[in-house]
């Protein structure tokens, strides 16, 4: 996992962009990336890809654009796939991994199986528990900074990928059975999948 990490982490665009269906895009006046994602991508080919993913696969450092600048598009959705045995958590587009990470898991086998969607993602979340809220920056509050919420199923509520303060329970089973990540790693990730993500958990 940890060699799988840092080729997918320091060298994505290199190694993933000849293997991916993609589509290219000239930048034109006055597009900004937020409007290419969210706008000009959706209405032209159906995809509504996040920021992070197209500077992740252009190699881009900041948000700025220059006009007649050629962008590469990917035209798969990207699906998270958790990985029980080695603690990790892939994202893929179609059948190639952009990023990978090291996570921790539930205690008790805790973390629930199935096929869940990303259904709110938050920034500096609040955490509510025995329904108490807990605000961000609260000791208390186990969420780090992100939440990427999924979607609830008949008995099974609330669960996620979040951050912690706590990064030594990373790749061990102490959550109360949310995907764990390290909240830089878990922001990172949170600026590549938009909502509607499919996460599988085995």
């Amino acid at each position: 996992m940890n060699a799988l990490l840092n080729q997918l982490n320091t060298e994505a665009r290199s190694a993933l962009t000849a293997e991916l269906k993609t589509a290219s895009y000239r930048v034109r006046p006055n597009d900004s990336l937020w409007k290419l994602c969210h706008r000009t991508l959706p209405e032209m080919h159906g995809v509504e890809p996040e920021v992070g993913l197209i500077k992740l696969l252009n190699g881009l450092k900041t948000d700025g654009l220059q006009v007649d600048q050629e962008l590469v598009v990917p035209l798969d959705e990207i699906k998270l796939v958790v990985d029980r045995e080695q603690r990790g958590l892939t994202a893929w587009l179609g059948t190639v991994p952009v990023a990978a990470f090291r996570v921790g898991l539930g205690k008790d086998g805790s973390t629930p199986s199935g096929e869940f969607t990303v259904q709110v993602k938050q920034e500096n979340p609040a955490w509510t528990f025995e329904n108490q809220t807990i605000p961000f920056g609260d000791s208390r509050n186990i969420l780090g900074t992100r939440w990427l919420g999924f979607e609830d199923h008949p008995g099974v509520t609330g669960y996620g990928i979040h951050g912690t303060a706590k990064p030594e329970t990373i790749g061990r089973d102490e959550s109360m059975g949310c995907v764990r990540m390290r909240n830089p790693e878990v922001e990172a990730l949170f600026e590549l999948v938009p909502r509607g993500t499919r996460v599988a958990i085995p």
